[in-house]
């Protein structure tokens, strides 16, 4: 929370273990852990003194954007700021993952019925954000694109742990749920142009809808 609110600023060094277990009331092994998870979560780098370094914002994985979220969302310059990162790593992966499917030729069953199992868990905001998820992850494996597992599973895991602490996220992508559909049908289509054109309306669509519900405009 410190760090996202820069209390420690970036580039800076945190203050040493044995300071830090006292400042927190709690043993050195605690501190060590704590700072080894928020250093696989790219928020700090660990020199090889031992150095604790405050890492830009941009170095963050995305897996640390909802617990940072969860304890600093009363602050709404942080919280913009953090969800706008968020947004770029979302627009990021899905505007490279496009250009690939369409050159695997998804069936366009398979994604009619995909999106009609998501659309059906709409009422239940974190099941559906599951399916919306399951929608490109079976387009994935379906289409051998293993490759892009590994970064799509990241960012859906992140999705899926803000849906209860955000509740307009799932509501933002039901409001621009046809713009999801006609991006996935072009893709189906081996149509990239179409596809990379609906595909910014629906990012611009949630991402725009989130920042007024939240009041971040």
């Amino acid at each position: 929370r410190a760090i996202a609110l820069q209390e420690y600023a970036s580039h800076s060094n945190l203050p040493s273990e044995r300071k830090l277990a006292e400042q927190f009331g709690v043993s050195r092994s605690t501190i060590r852990t704590a700072l080894n998870t928020l250093a696989a979560m790219s928020a700090i780098t660990i020199s090889q003194k031992q150095l604790s370094v405050v890492n830009d914002w941009t170095q963050w994985k995305l897996d640390l954007i909802p617990y940072v979220i969860e304890h600093i969302s009363e602050d709404k310059q942080v919280l913009r700021r953090i969800l706008t990162l968020g947004f770029q790593f979302w627009r990021t992966t899905y505007l490279g993952i496009i250009p690939q499917l369409v050159k695997q030729r998804v069936s366009k069953a398979e994604i009619h019925r995909l999106l009609e199992i998501a659309w059906s868990k709409r009422s239940d905001q974190v099941q559906f954000i599951d399916a919306v998820n399951e929608v490109t992850r079976a387009s994935l494996v379906g289409n051998s694109m293993q490759s892009y597992l590994w970064l799509f599973n990241d960012l859906a895991s992140s999705f899926s742990r803000l849906a209860p602490r955000i509740p307009h996220l799932a509501t933002a992508i039901t409001e621009n749920w046809q713009s999801n559909r006609q991006m996935m049908e072009s893709i189906a289509d081996a149509d990239t142009a179409q596809a990379m054109h609906y595909a910014e309306l629906y990012l611009n669509g949630v991402e725009n809808y989130m920042f007024e519900k939240l009041q971040l405009n």
